[in-house]
């Protein structure tokens, strides 16, 4: 079996009213993810069925920061660029009866470093152009699942996996995840359910405002229907609370000259799917 796929991988981007810090410096900034599949899979025999593919990853990067009075940029610098590489991943399937199966996937780390950045810098009402180098790996992940159905119509799902975030960064620290969730189907229609749990990314010490992702959970459901040619069409919300974080930025002398709380960490998600 041979396939394609283009689709988001994932990424950050942060508005700021008032500056990060709330110094009105940096205004905006953000990262995300593009990435483009072709798999193959293969039936070894009536349990076993393994699956690769190859992963072209585009990720784009830009920020925005300065210092302006009464409309006049003093310090200003801006940015944006984009990198390609490749990467790749594997995934098995096993049988263990007419009702359950296993799975495992790994997809392998994506490395962008090297890549350029071109900056603009404005001090003074001076302006001049830079290239920067970026040093950007979207990490590597791998997730066992067990998928059992209970009945003919619902179907229990289980997860656990890890995300080495430490290769994105090496104050981070490699995120464990943990899921349940429950399928029903009816004629045309399937809802699902579910629930998951993240360990923190950054300890508390290390914890700075532009990523405050420590512990925390998601809540997401949804629905998909068969239409009469085939074809599925599908639509789903997730609801991601990311905990209240005390925040920090240090010297180099690891004392914290910055010191706040990030309480309103939620994020929505509401998505539509068309499949054929």
């Amino acid at each position: 079996m041979l396939g394609a796929s283009l689709h988001g991988d994932g990424g950050l981007g942060m508005n700021y009213d008032k500056g990060l810090t709330g110094t009105h410096f940096v205004d905006d900034m953000a990262q995300e993810a593009l990435n483009i599949h072709f798999a193959a899979g293969y039936q070894f025999n009536e349990s076993l069925s393994i699956g690769g593919a190859l992963v072209i990853q585009h990720m784009m990067t830009s920020f925005d920061a300065g210092y302006t009075v009464q409309g006049v940029d003093l310090v200003r610098i801006a940015g944006e660029g984009g990198s390609t590489a490749a990467s790749f991943i594997v995934s098995a399937m096993y049988d263990l009866s007419d009702a359950t199966y296993l799975s495992a996937n790994y997809k392998h780390k994506v490395d962008h470093s090297g890549s350029d950045i071109d900056v603009e810098l404005t001090v003074g009402g001076q302006q001049a152009t830079r290239t920067i180098q970026q040093d950007v790996t979207w990490p590597s992940r791998f997730d066992l699942g067990i998928h059992h159905a209970l009945s003919n119509q619902l179907t229990l799902k289980a997860m656990t996996g890890v995300e080495l975030w430490s290769q994105f960064d090496d104050q981070a620290n490699n995120v464990y995840s943990f899921g349940a969730a429950l399928a029903y189907a009816q004629n045309d229609w399937i809802y699902q359910t579910g629930i998951k749990h993240d360990t923190a990314m950054y300890d508390v010490d290390k914890m700075s405002p532009e990523l405050a992702v420590g512990a925390n959970w998601s809540l997401g459901m949804g629905a998909e229907k068969t239409l009469s040619n085939g074809h599925r069409l599908g639509v789903a919300y997730q609801y991601r609370d990311l905990g209240t974080q005390d925040v920090n930025y240090r010297d180099a002398d690891g004392k914290p000259y910055f010191q706040g709380s990030v309480d309103s960490n939620r994020i929505h998600v509401l998505s539509v799917s068309y499949a054929y």
